[in-house]
């Protein structure tokens, strides 16, 4: 993820090789937040996590649209073209950490708010859908990193360290 030019707030994630870092050419839309013209803010939006889970790539930060599309703190790409994907569960706040296991991703962060119902700091969102899938993990303010190993899913707020299971709840 760069900024589309040195003093500019707009992020674009852009496709590198794994084998030799060059660009290869695919660029998504412009990730931002929407704030007075001719005034930038660094610190007025960014992209703080990414996931991979097959064909997507989910990026998770504090930014309002994607190529002018609202997305909040979460969005989807192909990977395979850099389209932003219809994928779309709004978070109430930033987005600073993400697990996927190919039906659901864990969504970390300083939000109050996800898909629309209170979930504070964690929520689980169904990849299909965008909406919350249907076992929640429990509340957990200021998550700042998720990990994932089988149906476990460790998340890390501040001085916590937290397991739960992604069947279970």
């Amino acid at each position: 993820v760069s900024p589309s030019h040195p003093s500019s707030a707009d992020y674009r994630v852009r496709a590198l090789s794994h084998e030799t870092g060059a660009y290869i050419g695919r660029t998504s839309p412009q990730i931002t937040v929407p704030g007075i013209p001719g005034f930038v803010d660094p610190l007025q939006g960014f992209v703080a996590t990414m996931a991979l889970d097959g064909e997507r790539l989910y990026v998770g930060g504090r930014f309002q649209h994607v190529g002018g599309v609202r997305r909040a703190g979460v969005a989807a790409f192909n990977v395979a073209s850099a389209a932003l994907e219809p994928w779309e569960p709004t978070v109430g706040g930033p987005a600073t950490a993400l697990a996927a296991d190919g039906t659901r991703v864990a969504v970390g962060g300083g939000f109050k708010s996800a898909g629309g119902a209170r979930r504070s700091g964690l929520a689980a969102v169904d990849l299909r859908t965008g909406r919350l899938a249907a076992v929640q993990p429990p509340e957990l303010p200021g998550v700042n990193a998720l990990a994932r190993s089988g149906d476990l899913v460790v998340a890390a707020a501040g001085s916590e360290v937290v397991g739960y299971s992604a069947s279970r709840g």
